[in-house]
């Protein structure tokens, strides 16, 4: 999955379990093609970690226009 810098996610997957299901948004598109992005904590914004995409789903909001793949 693209995400865009500024994209709200929540981390699903994390070695520290402390993370898991907290709230980051994306600071940075990773030049690195092993990973999908940087993302930055929410609550602590000292926290930044490149992310792998199967780490992190985006944070969908209510009334948020959905993008299909057909409106690529």
């Amino acid at each position: 999955m693209n995400f865009k810098i500024g994209d709200k996610v929540r981390i699903v997957k994390f070695p520290d379990e402390d993370i898991v299901g907290l709230i980051g948004k994306v600071t940075e598109i990773a030049r690195n093609p092993m990973f999908a992005c940087d993302v930055k904590l929410v609550s602590d914004p000292n926290w930044i970690c490149s992310m792998h995409s199967h780490e992190i789903e985006p944070l969908i909001k209510v009334g948020q226009q959905l993008l299909f793949s057909f409106m690529e």
